[in-house]
């Protein structure tokens, strides 16, 4: 069974098309419902211009929060979420453990903590552009 990689920008994905199958388990698959939900909304702070931090340090302005997926006879599995700072790089945030069940992945609680317990954001209120005289 050959497969590739397919990857989605979260705020371009629908999220039902991610099924419980595709987890260890149901609370895997929830943490994951979780953790998607998260990527979704950073990303929507990211389109409105806000600036992303993550344990005080910021995003690559670049950077996009994508789910990612292998896919085999055109159905998903394994998926995947994190950002990326361009296209085929993923830091994956969840979906890196694999179950023991094939091709599914387990998330755990802490997995979601330490993915997105340390992410602030700072909206551009007062921005202004400097003005040089060259």
């Amino acid at each position: 069974m050959l497969s590739s990689r397919v990857t989605f920008k979260v705020t371009e994905f629908d999220r039902e098309l991610i099924h419980r199958d595709m987890f260890e388990t149901k609370k895997a698959y929830e943490y994951f419902l979780i953790g998607f939900d998260a990527a979704v909304e950073i990303q929507k702070l990211k389109d409105t211009g806000h600036v992303i931090l993550d344990n005080g340090e910021a995003l690559d302005s670049k950077c996009v929060f994508n789910i990612a997926f292998d896919e085999y006879d055109g159905q998903y599995y394994m998926p995947r979420l994190g950002p990326s700072s361009f296209k085929g790089s993923m830091t994956m945030w969840l979906g890196a453990t694999l179950g023991n069940r094939p091709y599914t992945v387990f998330v755990y609680k802490s997995d979601l903590k330490d993915a997105f317990g340390k992410i602030t954001y700072i909206k551009p209120t007062d921005q202004k552009k400097l003005n040089m005289n060259f």
